[in-house]
C-alpha cells in the first residue's frame, strides 16, 4: 500500500524534534503472512528528504520467499518491522547497522 506524505528528515535530530515524522512522510507498507507459523508481520518502508523513490514490483497477493527483495530506495532510508509475536528474538540491537540480507531473528 503506498501512502502519500511529506519527505521530511528522519535523522536523530528531526525525530527529536518531531517524533511523528514516520508518520508524515510517504511510505509504502507490506503486510506478510508467514507460510510456517500463520503470523502476520507488517514491514514499512518510510521515505525522507533527499531519498524520496521507493521501488517495489509486489503486486497484492504476491507470495514471497524469505530472503526476497520486496522493494527497496534508490538512496536508502528507514524500515520499520512490526510482528504480532511479543516473544521474537532479534539478533540485532538498537543502533546495529543491518545488511539488508540478513537475517533479524
Amino acid at each position: 500500500q503506498y501512502i502519500a506524505g511529506k519527505y521530511l528528515l528522519t535523522n536523530p535530530y528531526a525525530i527529536q524534534y518531531s517524533s511523528k515524522v514516520y508518520e508524515k512522510n510517504f511510505r509504502v507498507s507490506f503486510k506478510f503472512k508467514l507460510h510456517d507459523s500463520g503470523q502476520i508481520v507488517w514491514l514499512c518502508m518510510v521515505s525522507a528528504n533527499l531519498v524520496g523513490v521507493i521501488e517495489s514490483q509486489l503486486k497484492i497477493g504476491d507470495t514471497v520467499a524469505f530472503g526476497q527483495k520486496v522493494g527497496n530506495f534508490l538512496l536508502g532510508s528507514t524500515v520499520v518491522i512490526v510482528s504480532e509475536n511479543r516473544r521474537m528474538k532479534w539478533k540485532i540491537q538498537k543502533g546495529d547497522i543491518v545488511n539488508i540480507m540478513d537475517q533479524l531473528n
